[in-house]
């Protein structure tokens, strides 16, 4: 396991060989926990034109919100570029119009959600805004 985490570094290492944390979705209600993330498609479609008038190909991405309990999307956009916080922020205004505002809402630790609109703090000041903490899950053994 030091030779694993010397060859690919820590982040690798506790993605590959560190527990997981479980969780009980069972007894949360509905719509009260929600997560955020961006998912590239396994797919390339066409998009514009390079400038030597070639064809352009991406992957979309698509931003979601989503339920944990049900599993169910709230809202979501198909992008052709990386996802930001105006966007993050778009699609949770329009997941809360339609269903509510969660209880909980757990987001992805990227750039895109590291911003004070969203957070009212950067991890930058985060020192200078201490009454502002995170929420850890307590983590359930295995049913």
């Amino acid at each position: 396991d030091a030779l694993a985490r010397q060859r690919h570094g820590d982040k690798r290492f506790t993605d590959d060989h560190e527990p997981n944390i479980r969780r009980d979705y069972s007894t949360i209600a509905a719509n009260d926990w929600w997560c955020s993330d961006h998912r590239p498609f396994d797919v390339f479609v066409r998009h514009g034109h390079k400038a030597d008038g070639s064809p352009s190909y991406i992957r979309p991405i698509l931003h979601a919100w989503q339920d944990l309990r049900s599993r169910r999307l709230l809202a979501w956009e198909i992008l052709a570029e990386a996802p930001n916080t105006p966007i993050i922020l778009r699609t949770f205004v329009n997941a809360c119009d339609q269903h509510g505002v969660p209880k909980i809402a757990y987001v992805d630790n990227g750039k895109d959600y590291d911003a004070k609109s969203l957070q009212g703090a950067t991890s930058a000041n985060a020192a200078a805004a201490p009454s502002q903490k995170a929420y850890l899950p307590t983590p359930v053994s295995a049913a």
